[in-house]
């Protein structure tokens, strides 16, 4: 197994079960970060919206994104298409545009990063 993740955050925010798949990725990252391991999380897709979401004081889970926050990207299309980018820029978050304004996981998985989605 690599000692090199990416982990991808597709779900949306309209639900029980997209809030559970985010919290179950930031509690991956934490995990990987905290043994020392090359972790990455990547807003992507609706999975933008979280970023948002996360800038709430009163948002459930902020503490744990603001934890792994210096691990987190955010698709630059994506963050444009689901009108999250004004608050992508607000926490200073790089935008992944690596391919045709996404992030690349062509790349991810050539650079030897293990990529897991939720």
């Amino acid at each position: 197994m690599s000692d090199k993740v990416a982990i991808l955050v597709l779900a949306g925010t309209e639900s029980y079960e997209g809030m559970a798949r985010v919290v179950n990725a930031l509690i991956a990252v934490k995990e990987y970060r905290d043994a020392g391991e090359d972790v990455k999380l990547i807003f992507d897709g609706e999975g933008t919206r979280w970023v948002e979401k996360f800038s709430n004081p009163d948002q459930s889970y902020r503490e744990l994104y603001e934890e792994v926050k210096d691990k987190v990207s955010v698709c630059a299309y994506c963050a444009g298409a689901f009108n999250v980018k004004k608050s992508v820029e607000e926490q200073n978050l790089p935008l992944a545009d690596e391919f045709e304004g996404h992030p690349s996981v062509r790349s991810l998985i050539k650079d030897g990063y293990q990529v897991i989605t939720f």
